[in-house]
């Protein structure tokens, strides 16, 4: 059994190599690092490193890669059992024309075994997403080809991989921690993987997940570093940082069990749970890489702005978001381009107009923002 993986980065080889690792795939990397690449090709190993716990470090083997800025995946598409992506939400629209090319080429040599590609990314509908950019670079007949053999499932990860620098460029530190969700519905294999869990209905898990995990993972860091702290670690042992925490979360779960009825209480130990990964002592991660790319995490359905939108539209308090979104807009980070681009939007435009541009939103909830900044 072979998968092919778009993505040889920290989620790559720490949370979807492992899983294919652990159900005996061979695992071929499609990536645009050269140095990864060529590890990967040398070593055909990936140590992975549990961070605190009881689980010992685990070596993923069987793994190879391909340079995607000089090679075509072409071959792997033939032989691959299963294809998915970790490459951030906003480069999915660069796989588009390496995947259209990949299953014509299945089309072209007459495999007629269905094949599921799987988007792992932060974003609701991700691979549908994904699905729709492939459409536009198939022909007519791999269009066809696709409807009838390629299942593009949406799906939902969770798994906390900060940055680490081992001796080895491929090793890489994970939590134990760790949550696959794919959806049923447009699923066209019949592969089943273990570990991962197949739900009929992924929308209540995937925003539970985006406006718990990320949401406070993000919020985190930005009033970390509002109060002056380097590391989450740090950050947490806050007790102010952290009863706005959960003030955020709190908001966040009033709209989650009112939309789709989880239970009060257990989403309360899921939020508890959820900061005590947060406050792993073994992972140290730095809040400026968390707080990257503000302009996108402030966007019309993301980690801040979609709870707040649901919150008001429920009639329901939304008070600590105002707050928190408020820090972010305020922060500022010189090595981060999105930053720098939102301290100069505010410098040449009224705040009212940025903070419509950035969130999308053209209605009263405008105002309260603005009068937060």
């Amino acid at each position: 059994m072979k998968a092919l993986h778009f993505g040889a980065g920290n989620i790559g080889r720490g949370f979807i190599g492992e899983v294919y690792y652990d159900n005996n795939f061979e695992i071929v990397f499609a990536d645009v690092n050269d140095e990864i690449i060529n590890q990967l090709n040398e070593s055909k190993e990936i140590p992975i490193l549990f961070a605190g716990g009881d689980v010992k470090d685990k070596i993923v083997k069987n793994v190879s890669g391909v340079n995607t800025k000089y090679d075509s995946v072409n071959k792997d598409f033939l032989e691959a059992n299963i294809v998915s992506t970790s490459v951030g939400a906003n480069n999915l629209k660069y796989l588009a024309e390496p995947i259209a090319n990949g299953i014509k080429y299945r089309k072209d040599n007459s495999i007629l075994e269905t094949l599921d590609i799987i988007a792992c990314e932060n974003l609701i509908n991700g691979t549908q997403i994904l699905k729709k950019y492939v459409l536009k670079k198939a022909d007519e007949e791999t269009k066809e080809y696709i409807e009838k053999y390629i299942g593009f499932p949406n799906a939902a990860i969770d798994r906390i991989v900060p940055i680490y620098k081992g001796d080895n460029p491929l090793s890489v530190k994970v939590e134990e921690f760790k949550e696959w969700i794919i959806e049923n519905k447009d699923r066209k294999s019949n592969i089943v993987l273990d570990s991962v869990n197949y739900v009929d209905n992924l929308q209540p898990f995937i925003e539970r997940k985006l406006f718990t995990v990320n949401t406070g993972h993000a919020s985190s860091a930005y009033l970390g570093l509002s109060y002056g702290y380097d590391n989450l670690y740090e950050a947490l042992s806050d007790k102010k940082l952290m009863s706005t925490l959960k003030g955020v979360l709190q908001e966040t779960g009033s709209f989650l069990c009112t939309k789709y009825g989880f239970n009060k209480n257990e989403h309360e130990a899921y939020i508890n749970k959820v900061i005590s990964r947060f406050q792993n002592k073994y992972i140290v991660d730095d809040l400026n890489r968390i707080a990257r790319n503000p302009i996108t995490k402030l966007g019309y359905n993301e980690r801040f702005v979609r709870p707040l939108r649901e919150l008001k539209s429920l009639n329901l308090n939304y008070d600590y978001l105002l707050m928190l979104m408020s820090v972010v807009f305020k922060s500022y980070n010189i090595n981060d381009k999105e930053s720098v681009e939102l301290k100069r939007m505010f410098e040449s435009m009224e705040k009212e107009e940025v903070v419509k541009q950035v969130t999308g939103i053209d209605d009263d909830i405008v105002k309260e923002i603005v009068s937060y900044l």
